[in-house]
């Protein structure tokens, strides 16, 4: 039988639908488990069936190179008309199809499921149910563009040389995501008004804290419970000058707690991966024995310097400037710190270890 989808207006011969026992009873294993939505409500959410093991994705060959997908089923609502409605598929054999050879710089390919229904419309000229690979570009980066009426089944992640390896990234046919950012992606693709449900949860992502049940909001998705109180600290552990000019602060050290609530690149700018309110507690120190006249913490919310601390006259060495803030942060929400003289020569931070400590925690205080 090789990939099936039910149900079509006619089977693989043109004539009028007829199924088989055992089609029917691969129909009944990829249920509807995912709810619809108000913007699709004869629609699910489209997906492998929850349980379904990464070692059903493989790479074979010793190059080139080849990828395989043994048995799974799943459920796809791909047709672009919200009256389609969903369709249950299986895959009961093997499918297999070539790796694009290796270039100049590492890609990222992709594997999706996609659904090809004629009758609704959508050019396809055929009713099929498909496992289709997407090369990425060969100058690397990005994955490539999702095809049209899909459901991504997996990442493959090709290098310079040797051979490929699969990144187990699926959607699933639940209110249960492999990463953070699938939830909120998911979230945003079918806008907040429309989320059906009030738990979700991420049971695969690679910064670990991130993993568990989430509560909906409204507005947002909240962890349901932390065994400890998620923090963060940044410690500056080399030394960093500043005159009457702003510097941005480069904080360069990180002791992540339970979850960390922020990410950042560059050590400056942080940010929000879970909503809430967080608080910002700080001390930043004097080294230098150089007289400054006055010290200026600016901390800046998306872009715009939101708060100012200003700290003592530095006179002489080990003198410190705390300072406290709090704010709520959405997903993709900023934050960063600026530090300035108002005037004198400047000065200089000290080291993590000595007399005074440079740090900065970020705690979540609630939703």
């Amino acid at each position: 039988m090789g990939a099936q989808a039910w149900p079509f207006n006619v089977d693989g011969t043109g004539t009028a639908p007829a199924w088989s026992a055992r089609q029917l009873r691969q129909l009944a294993v990829a249920p509807f488990v995912a709810v619809g939505t108000k913007a699709r409500p004869l629609g699910a959410k489209s997906g492998i069936r929850v349980g379904t093991p990464s070692s059903i994705v493989s790479v074979t060959g010793s190059g080139p190179y080849s990828w395989s997908v043994a048995p799974f089923a799943g459920v796809i609502d791909g047709e672009s008309n919200a009256a389609a409605g969903p369709y249950t598929y299986s895959f009961d054999s093997t499918q297999t199809g070539s790796i694009g050879t290796a270039g100049a710089a590492a890609r990222q390919d992709r594997l999706d499921v996609v659904i090809s229904d004629t009758d609704e419309g959508d050019g396809s000229g055929t009713r099929s149910i498909a496992v289709v690979y997407t090369q990425g570009a060969a100058t690397g980066g990005a994955l490539p563009a999702a095809p049209a009426r899909s459901h991504r089944l997996a990442t493959i992640s090709v290098p310079t040389s040797g051979a490929p390896t699969i990144i187990w990234a699926p959607d699933w046919a639940a209110w249960v995501f492999t990463t953070y950012a699938d939830m909120t992606a998911y979230t945003t693709l079918i806008g907040a008004a429309n989320v059906p449900v009030t738990r979700a949860e991420v049971i695969a992502d690679t910064t670990a804290a991130n993993n568990g049940i989430y509560a909906w909001s409204g507005t947002a998705w909240l962890p349901v419970a932390l065994t400890s109180p998620p923090f963060f600290t940044y410690y500056r552990t080399a030394s960093f000058s500043w005159t009457t000019t702003a510097a941005d602060f480069k904080w360069d050290t990180l002791s992540k707690g339970s979850l960390a609530g922020f990410t950042t690149s560059d050590g400056i700018t942080f940010t929000c991966t879970i909503p809430g309110v967080y608080e910002l507690v700080g001390s930043i120190g004097k080294a230098s024995a150089s007289g400054v006249t006055g010290q200026y913490i600016d901390i800046f919310y998306n872009g715009t310097a939101d708060r100012r601390f200003e700290g003592p006259a530095f006179t002489s060495t080990n003198t410190q400037a705390d300072f406290n803030y709090s704010q709520r942060f959405a997903v993709g929400d900023t934050f960063k710190l600026q530090i300035k003289s108002g005037g004198g020569t400047g000065g200089g931070f000290p080291a993590d270890g000595t007399v005074q400590v440079t740090a900065l925690t970020v705690h979540y205080r609630h939703a």
